[in-house]
C-alpha cells in the first residue's frame, strides 16, 4: 500500500515538551501562551515546508538537496499558513487568537518574499563585516571548532550494499534530512515485513520505501509522520501476512529521516512467505537458492557487474564458466545437476504468473506469435478474450505430465487462433502452401513439402531456446530436420534483455534458469539434442 509520508496537521504544534516531526523548538514557557504559539505554528510550518521541499524539489523527485533558503522557506510558508489561518479565523470563535497568526504571518512575509529585504549574509552564508577591508585579506575568521562528526565518538555505519528478501538486518545513523540506498534482491511472491526503527535519543521521523530502480514513485513505503518506528506494510493488520512482490528482480530499499537531528536506527527485513522461505543452498555460499545469482557457484558478494540478474561467479560475460571443458552428454548432465532444485508451481499456478506477471507489461500481455495484445491480470480473464497457453514443446510429445507441464520456460501467451493453427505441429521455414498467416508468423509447407510452422522473427530465438531447454532437462528428442533450422534461429535471433529479464522472473516463481539464455554458447558445446 502506497503512503504519503506528509505529516499530519495534527503535528504542527508540539505540546508538553514532545519531540515533533520537523526542526527542534527550545523557547520558554510562554511558547504556549496564546500570545506567542503562532511562532511556534510557523516554525513548525517551516520544517514542514523543507520536508515538502526535499520530497519534490530537484531532479529525480527521490534526490536529497541542501538546506534551502530559508527566506525562500518562510516566504513560501508564510504565504501558504496566511491563507489557511484566514480561512479558519473567518469561522473560528478565536477570532483573537488567529488574528496573532495574520499578522505574523504578513509581517514575515513582507520580508521574506521581497526580493530587495536587507539581508545581512551573503547567498553563502557567511556574515560580511560593516568595516572595509583595506588589506586584501580575509577579514573572516575561520572556523577552528571541532568537527561533531570526527572522532572516536562519531556515529558509524555499517551498511550493506545489498540485501535480499531472504532477511537482513543492520543499523547505523541517517543525517538529519537524509537518506540512505540499499540494493533488494526479491522474487515474484515473496512477502516480507519491514521494521525501521529508532535506537535511542534524540527522536527523529523515519520512513521506508521499495522502488524500481530509476523510477520516482515508490511502489511501497511506510511513514508514521512521528518519532515512532516506521514499517512496511504500513497498516499494522497486514503485519503478520507481509507485503507481497508481484515480480522479481532487484529494487531499491531507501530509508529516510525527514527530521532536522541526525537519526540512529536499526534495521531488519523478514520473510514471511514466499520463494525467499527456501533454504535450499546448493553451493553452499550462505545464500538460498531463492535469491542466489550463482546457484552452484559460491558468490558470497552476489556480484552482477552487468545487471542480467546472473552473478559474475558464473557469468559468461564476466569470463566464468562453470562448464569449462564439458560438451555433449557430460555438458547435459551438468545442466541436469544444476535444475534439481526446480520447483513446479502446478499448471493453473503457471498461467496465472504467465498472465499477471511474468509476461505481463503494465496490464498488458502480447500474443508471441501475432503481436496481438489485450489488458489482463489473471489467465481466467484471458481466456475470456481468447487467449491461451502456448506448450512450445506440444503436451502430445512430452509436455504433458507434471513438471513439464507447468514449466514456464517453455510456456508463452498466445491468442487461441494462433496456438490452434500451432497445434502440435513442428517449427520450420514455411515457403509455400500457406494456410494461415498473422503478425509474421505463418502455418504452410517447408521446402520438402511438410507441413511447419513459423514463428514472427522476434520469438524465433525464444523458441529455439525453449526447445534446448526442454530437450536437456526432460530428455526430449529434437527431430533433425527441427534442429537444424532452430539452430539457425538461434543464431539469427540472440537473446536480448527482454528473454533475460523474463528467464529472471521465472527462476523467481520455480527456482530454475534456462541455461540457454544465460550462456547462448552452451548450444554449440552439444552436438545433437
Amino acid at each position: 500500500m502506497i503512503r504519503t509520508a506528509r505529516p499530519s496537521t495534527r503535528h504542527l504544534v508540539r505540546r508538553g515538551g514532545k519531540s515533533g516531526q520537523g526542526a527542534n523548538i527550545d523557547c520558554p514557557s510562554i511558547c504556549r501562551s496564546q500570545v506567542w504559539r503562532p511562532v511556534v505554528l510557523l516554525q513548525r510550518l517551516y520544517s514542514y515546508m523543507e520536508y515538502r521541499l526535499r520530497l519534490f524539489e530537484g531532479a529525480g523527485a527521490r534526490q536529497s538537496i541542501g538546506t534551502p533558503r530559508p527566506n525562500l522557506l518562510v516566504c513560501a510558508a508564510t504565504k501558504l499558513f496566511y491563507a489557511k489561518s484566514r480561512q479558519f479565523s473567518q469561522s473560528s470563535s478565536r477570532m483573537k487568537h488567529h488574528s496573532y497568526v495574520l499578522a505574523l504571518a504578513l509581517a514575515l512575509g513582507s520580508v521574506a518574499c521581497s526580493d530587495d529585504a536587507p539581508d545581512s549574509k551573503t547567498d553563502s552564508g557567511v556574515e560580511q563585516s560593516d568595516a572595509t577591508d583595506t588589506t586584501g585579506a580575509d577579514s573572516t575568521t575561520p572556523d577552528t571548532s571541532p568537527d561533531p562528526d570526527v572522532g572516536p565518538d562519531a556515529p558509524s555505519n555499517d551498511i550493506p550494499a545489498e540485501i535480499t528478501t531472504a532477511g537482513a538486518s543492520f543499523g547505523g545513523t541517517i543525517p538529519a534530512g537524509g537518506k540512505i540506498d540499499v540494493d533488494l534482491i526479491a522474487n515474484d511472491g515473496d512477502r516480507i515485513v519491514a521494521w525501521l526503527r529508532i535506537d535511542g535519543e534524540p527522536a527523529w521521523n523515519p520512513s521506508v520505501s521499495i522502488f524500481r530502480p530509476g523510477d520516482a514513485q515508490a511502489l511501497v513505503w511506510g511513514n508514521p509522520q512521528g518519532d515512532v518506528d516506521a514499517h512496511i506494510p504500513y497498516n499494522e493488520s497486514e503485519l503478520d501476512g507481509g507485503w507481497e512482490f508481484f515480480s522479481g528482480g532487484r529494487f531499491t530499499l531507501t530509508l529516510e529521516n525527514f527530521a532536522d537531528v541526525d537519526g540512529r536506527f536499526t534495521f531488519e527485513l523478514t520473510c514471511k512467505s514466499g520463494p525467499c522461505n527456501d533454504t535450499n543452498d546448493q553451493d553452499d555460499d550462505g545464500i538460498p537458492d531463492a535469491v542466489d545469482n550463482c546457484i552452484t557457484t559460491p558468490n558470497t558478494e552476489q556480484v552482477d557487474d552487468d545487471g542480467d540478474g546472473l552473478g559474475n561467479a558464473c557469468d559468461p560475460d564476466a569470463g566464468n564458466d562453470p562448464y569449462e571443458g564439458l560438451t555433449n552428454a557430460d555438458l547435459e548432465n551438468a545442466l541436469r545437476a544444476d535444475h534439481q532444485g526446480h520447483v513446479s508451481v502446478g499448471y493453473d499456478e503457471a498461467r496465472d504468473h504467465m498472465f499477471a506477471t511474468v509476461d505481463n507489461r503494465d496490464g498488458s500481455v502480447e500474443c508471441v506469435y501475432t503481436g496481438q495484445t489485450i489488458q489482463t491480470s489473471s489467465s481466467g480473464d484471458a481466456y475470456t478474450q481468447d487467449f491461451n497457453t502456448e506448450h512450445t514443446w506440444p503436451q502430445s510429445r512430452g509436455a504433458g505430465d507434471e513438471p513439464a507441464k507447468s514449466d514456464l520456460h517453455h510456456l508463452f501467451p498466445t491468442d487461441s487462433s494462433a496456438n490452434s493453427r500451432r497445434s502440435a505441429n513442428f517449427f520450420g521455414n514455411v515457403t509455400s502452401n500457406v494456410s494461415w498467416s498473422e503478425g509474421g508468423s505463418k502455418l504452410g509447407e517447408d521446402s520438402s513439402g511438410e507441413v511447419r510452422f513459423e514463428p514472427r522473427d522476434e520469438h524465433k530465438g525464444n523458441v529455439a531456446r525453449a526447445l534446448f531447454y526442454f530437450a536437456v532437462m526432460y530428455g526430449g528428442d529434437i527431430p533433425a530436420h527441427e534442429e537444424q533450422t532452430i539452430r539457425q534461429w538461434h543464431t539469427a535471433d540472440p537473446v536480448d534483455a527482454a528473454e533475460r529479464e523474463r528467464n529472471g522472473a521465472v527462476a523467481g516463481i520455480q527456482n530454475s534458469r534456462n541455461p540457454f539464455i544465460d550462456r547462448p554458447d552452451l548450444v554449440e558445446r552439444i552436438g545433437d539434442f
